[in-house]
């Protein structure tokens, strides 16, 4: 009997990672939209795929002096369809860059904070339905503080926020609502000791954990374990470090860092078996500075940007270590700042994102680790 996504399945084929694993990757019909979209909401419903808000350049690149645009559409594959449809229903207002986290249990997506069109964090949050086939929305209580760039996970019915850019910089603060009480309501958690506030790590969910990776920071005026993380041209340090978090006891634990600071790969760490983690991709400050380097009339942007790296790392939760298990398929450019979603028989669908400096993608892809359960590496 044929699965939602495979009937949706435009090819399939295999790719043999590391310790014989196999990546089984899938293309799916690309957005209906003319350049695609950075930062936007997804999830799924009941297989239902949603993609909806998001940003890019419509009228002309960044280095030619075009303006980024914050988008408010909302666009369902359905489930067994082959086409998206795009929905005359709007998201509340334009968002890019927030939060989305599939809750089957709720049949929702939960999509929380993300900034405006003037680039502000917002501190909404709500969730999206579908009746009949049409999104509507049910407002949850606003975040705490407004934050966008976050990441981020959802435990059962619990969500997860993690650090982000709020209105007076990066903070380093992480949250949890639970939308099974009775009355829901924002709880601030515990930050990692002497741990870095954040924008575009990546988190993810194993064995009822929780674990947070990487991401970047504005410069700070200490000095970096690893120099070569620090991208003195933007102000910005790229973080290698990594956490797990017990949701009981609320304690962190530091995990081992990743080999290179890393920012922006998609959001959401992809289980890999019963012991590992995947991370796809990401961009750190040792290739920017070669593309500055390379083009510095544009600041490293243009078409001749080669794309961001394919390569793909598992965190070994039995091993407290990474390593490299592969990469993306060359059918497909590998996206930065986009979500991942969790899909049904464990493929991990990853619709749109950008794939080179100001350059979005309309293309939806799927993966799948066929690494048996118990066969973790060692």
């Amino acid at each position: 009997m044929k699965t939602a996504l495979s009937l949706l399945t435009l090819f399939l084929f295999s790719q043999l990672g590391a310790a014989g694993d196999t990546l089984k990757w899938q293309s799916l019909p690309a957005i209906p939209d003319e350049r695609g979209f950075a930062g936007p909401f997804a999830g799924a419903i009941e297989g239902n795929l949603i993609v909806a808000g998001g940003a890019n350049f419509p009228e002309a690149p960044p280095w030619e002096g075009g303006k980024k645009v914050w988008h408010d559409g909302i666009f369902i594959l359905k489930k067994n369809a082959k086409q998206w449809i795009v929905s005359e229903i709007k998201l509340p207002k334009a968002t890019a860059y927030g939060l989305s986290f599939s809750i089957p249990s709720r049949e929702s997506i939960v999509m929380v904070g993300g900034s405006d069109s003037n680039n502000e964090p917002t501190d909404s949050a709500f969730e999206l339905k579908l009746t009949n086939g049409k999104p509507h929305f049910l407002t949850l209580p606003n975040l705490p503080i407004p934050l966008a760039e976050a990441s981020g996970a959802a435990l059962e019915t619990t969500v997860y926020v993690f650090s982000g850019r709020s209105a007076n910089g990066i903070v380093k603060q992480a949250f949890r609502i639970d939308l099974n009480m009775a009355a829901p309501t924002w709880e601030e958690i515990t930050w990692p000791v002497s741990a870095r506030g954040r924008v575009h790590s990546t988190a993810g969910v194993l064995d009822g954990r929780l674990f947070l990776f990487a991401g970047r920071d504005a410069m700070s005026e200490s000095a970096l374990a690893y120099s070569e993380d620090r991208l003195t041209a933007e102000k910005l340090d790229f973080l290698r470090d990594c956490y797990q978090l017990d949701p009981k006891s609320l304690k962190w634990t530091r995990l081992a860092d990743l080999p290179v600071g890393l920012s922006a790969a998609p959001m959401k760490a992809v289980p890999a078996g019963d012991s590992q983690l995947m991370m796809f991709g990401g961009v750190g400050a040792e290739f920017i500075r070669d593309q500055i380097a390379a083009r510095p009339e544009i600041n490293g942007q243009g078409t001749e940007h080669p794309g961001f790296s394919r390569t793909i790392r598992a965190y070994n939760t039995n091993t407290d270590t990474w390593t490299e298990v592969g990469v993306v398929h060359e059918t497909f450019a590998p996206p930065v700042t986009v979500p991942v979603v969790p899909m049904r028989d464990g493929f991990f669908v990853i619709p749109s994102g950008e794939i080179k400096p100001g350059i979005r993608t309309t293309q939806v892809f799927a993966v799948q680790c066929t690494l048996t359960k118990g066969e973790a590496k060692k």
